[in-house]
């Protein structure tokens, strides 16, 4: 995928996956030596902690409680609601589970959401398409039924690390004894997603403006510059929907009508190379 060279304003870090990952209910038989659900309770796999990828207790598995040392801070997901709770929703949340009331906690400061429509979990390859597709005012730090088939995008810890989780399979638990489980498991893809700064990037920047963005059935391509330059658009998953050329210090009208609804990247190249990349919706 050819959205951004060496001198693009992004830094596209392709992205990596894990697979196989199971989060538990921590009352599971699984993870209780066969007990019945409810029995006891086992938290060593109920937690995640997406920086290490690993899994992390979702509590204080010595005193049965809150954690007082600060060890949530490592968790990015956790067992939320649940058989125990919520009309038995299985959910997860960063934050506070409402069911244990502090007792199962994250670090409250990573946030999900659902992937919207036009994210393809099976074609990202750069951490830009989770960044582009990432709505934070849409996110919360808590999904209170999560749903097999379903992509969830997370930014880690308010930081540059974003993730895109795709749920495989949900089992809940049929009641409140015997030997059965509730979990769910899920892949998930994750890379950094760093915005980088030169001087040509500046320029590239500056060249071209877009308006309006949003748009609906065209936007206006202006070029400020003394040279001719091209214009990418292309979709989430890098799929090239259109090349433009732009003339020195023109306006050129794009049509976007046989476009889908959502969200494009638009790139500007000048003549010796730099680029920058712009994100585009369409409404």
């Amino acid at each position: 995928m050819a959205l951004l060279g060496l001198a693009g304003a992004i830094y596209a870090q392709p992205l990596t996956t894990v697979t196989g990952v199971r989060i538990y209910e921590h009352h599971s038989s699984s993870m209780n030596n066969g007990a019945d659900f409810g029995a006891s309770a086992n938290g060593s796999k109920s937690a995640y902690d997406f920086v290490n990828r690993k899994y992390v207790y979702s509590y204080d598995s010595a005193t049965m409680g809150a954690y007082t040392g600060g060890q949530q801070a490592n968790i990015d997901l956790v067992e939320h609601n649940g058989p125990f709770g919520n009309g038995q929703k299985f959910g997860f949340t960063s934050g506070v589970s409402s069911i244990w009331g502090g007792d199962i906690k994250g670090n409250s400061s990573t946030y999900w959401m659902l992937a919207p429509q036009s994210f393809n979990y099976s074609t990202a390859t750069n951490a830009s398409q989770i960044f582009a597709a990432f709505n934070i005012s849409a996110a919360s730090m808590s999904v209170y039924e999560v749903e097999a088939n379903k992509v969830y995008l997370g930014r880690v810890r308010n930081s540059n690390l974003y993730v895109a989780m795709r749920v495989t399979n949900v089992k809940n638990a049929s009641g409140m004894s015997g030997t059965q489980d509730a979990y769910f498991d899920f892949d998930y893809k994750y890379a950094q997603y760093i915005p980088t700064t030169g001087i040509e990037d500046i320029a590239a920047k500056a060249a071209l403006t877009i308006s309006p963005n949003p748009a609906t059935d065209q936007v206006m391509l202006s070029n400020t510059t003394q040279e001719t330059l091209s214009a990418r658009i292309v979709t989430l998953c890098g799929q090239s929907v259109g090349v433009f050329t732009v003339e020195k210090e023109a306006r050129r009208i794009v049509d976007l009508s046989a476009m889908s609804k959502g969200i494009y990247f638009i790139t500007c190249t000048l003549k010796d190379g730099s680029s920058y990349t712009q994100k585009l919706i369409r409404n």
